[in-house]
């Protein structure tokens, strides 16, 4: 762990880096782009806290771009891998680690661009076994990776973005940040087993719907938010707790976006964790309202894959009426501000409200 340095000097520009200097009100903002991608903002003006470290983010894709686009890379692997990355998508995860790194005391300035890459990749691999796993056909807005190609390749990209992200932690020369990967990407494995051992459970427990979500998404975005665990205490333990609660908020709100939210915005089709017996906190709080939903849900399972989408529209109604949705909001929120009032003894500055704003996008947003 490196030691804790002197606080930054708040005019300072950092050398050669593409995290912008800590200016608490006259932040580096670069101007979008249009037409190169395709991205989940397409129908929004980008939020603050993405403007903040923008040009960090153009960074890390330029980066992953290079790397996927190798002449070595045996054909296909890299062209699936761009499939998805270059869909778009938030860019939550990456634009933590900057937004992370210019929040701390700590001069992290050269090894945020490669964290940041190394999360995305990590993202990538994580929702290219998703889909194989889950049968999924759509993503961001375009047919996932195994439609284009095959269940075959998409595993093989995402095995290789898993050996990329930890190339590029490797690095930065910090071996800390290497084992924290470790421990991050077994967690997760180790979550999406219990997701799929419990799947069609539609008993299962708060307690266990939030260790699943805690150890797939939360202990990611708690990596992200930690820099791989490289800041000085007691930075390093307020910005993981941040990660864990802003994880916990996004992807409460993510398993209630399949319920209401625009499927053009959202990028896939709705309904489909529910068709699929996938059980959310939705669903447990419309059931411990509605005991008799058990048997409409477990109808589905039993239906082909179209047919189920089609009647799971009754059953959000249903769940929607129970006032479900309202109260997992709620939970959500809860969450976000949990995240926000834990970054209180970090410094004043840009990059700290900014993650405030990132927190409440989490719970709040549409898509």
């Amino acid at each position: 762990m490196p030691s804790a340095s002197t606080p930054t000097d708040p005019a300072r520009t950092p050398h050669n880096s593409m995290v912008p200097a800590r200016t608490p009100h006259n932040p580096t903002v670069a101007e979008p782009q249009d037409g190169r991608q395709a991205d989940s903002h397409r129908h929004h003006d980008r939020p603050n806290w993405y403007r903040v470290v923008e040009p960090g983010i153009r960074a890390v894709e330029a980066r992953l771009h290079q790397a996927l686009v190798d002449p070595r890379l045996g054909d296909p692997i890299g062209k699936v891998a761009l499939h998805l990355i270059e869909a778009g998508g938030k860019r939550i995860r990456p634009a933590l680690v900057l937004l992370a790194a210019g929040a701390c005391r700590d001069d992290l300035d050269d090894v945020a661009v490669p964290i940041a890459c190394a999360a995305e990749l990590i993202h990538s691999a994580s929702l290219l076994h998703d889909d194989v796993l889950d049968e999924g056909d759509r993503r961001r807005g375009r047919p996932t990776s195994r439609i284009v190609w095959n269940n075959s390749f998409s595993v093989l990209s995402g095995d290789y973005c898993l050996a990329l992200a930890l190339s590029e932690v490797a690095s930065t020369g910090h071996i800390e940040a290497v084992l924290s990967l470790n421990r991050t990407v077994t967690s997760m494995v180790n979550a999406e087993a219990i997701q799929i051992r419990s799947r069609d459970e539609l008993d299962l427990s708060r307690a266990a719907y939030f260790e699943v979500i805690q150890g797939k998404t939360a202990s990611l975005m708690a990596w992200c938010s930690s820099l791989g665990g490289l800041p000085a205490d007691p930075e390093t333990r307020i910005l993981e707790t941040f990660g864990l609660e802003l994880g916990t908020a996004f992807q409460v709100t993510d398993d209630l976006l399949d319920y209401f939210a625009d499927p053009d915005e959202l990028g896939k089709n709705l309904g489909k964790d529910l068709s699929e017996g996938k059980v959310t906190l939705p669903l447990i709080e419309a059931i411990e309202e509605k005991p008799e939903l058990r048997d409409a849900v477990a109808h589905l399972t039993e239906l082909p894959e179209q047919d189920a989408l089609i009647e799971a529209r009754s059953v959000m109604q249903a769940v929607t009426r129970t006032g479900a949705i309202d109260r997992t909001r709620q939970v959500a929120i809860g969450h976000a501000d949990k995240a926000a009032a834990s970054l209180a003894d970090l410094p004043a500055s840009t990059f700290r409200d900014a993650l405030v704003d990132l927190a409440h996008f989490a719970a709040q947003r549409a898509y």
